[in-house]
């Protein structure tokens, strides 16, 4: 056997302390600089920060082969929805708001019901993804 290769330097977003303490065993760095590149008026604020995992309680329901958590979908919307409201004047948004979920069908149903309040632009807007394409992409949300 052979030993693993591991990443010991990240140049993307700040957002290495949850990847680093958890499979990196503290190792994984940001790459130079990369916390003022990044840095965005919203990070100051405790709903808002460059990444984030949040627990929603909520119950799931099958639909089909799959599940929706109606509670997990309306607090992303209303998340989002204050996102554009403390800061109305922010045109950054585009496509550096992503939404991550481990069910397909609860990734359709967030799609709906954000098209529902915001058009169907918001599909260029928001990038929602389940958890095995989005580990694929490799566009920076």
């Amino acid at each position: 056997l052979h030993p693993a290769n591991t990443l010991s330097l990240h140049d993307a977003l700040p957002i290495s302390k949850f990847p680093s303490a958890h499979f990196y065993h503290g190792e994984l760095k940001d790459g130079p600089s990369m916390a003022n590149k990044s840095k965005k008026a919203w990070h100051e604020s405790p709903l808002f920060p460059p990444y984030a995992f949040m627990h929603v309680a909520g119950t799931e329901s099958r639909k089909g082969f799959s599940w929706v958590n109606a509670t997990e979908v309306s607090t992303a919307l209303a998340l989002y929805t204050r996102l554009l409201e403390d800061f109305p004047t922010t045109e950054e948004f585009s496509y550096t708001v992503g939404v991550v979920t481990p069910y397909k069908s609860q990734n359709e149903e967030l799609e709906r019901v954000f098209m529902n309040k915001f058009g169907t632009d918001i599909l260029k807007r928001v990038a929602f993804n389940t958890v095995d394409v989005r580990i694929l992409c490799s566009n920076k949300v």
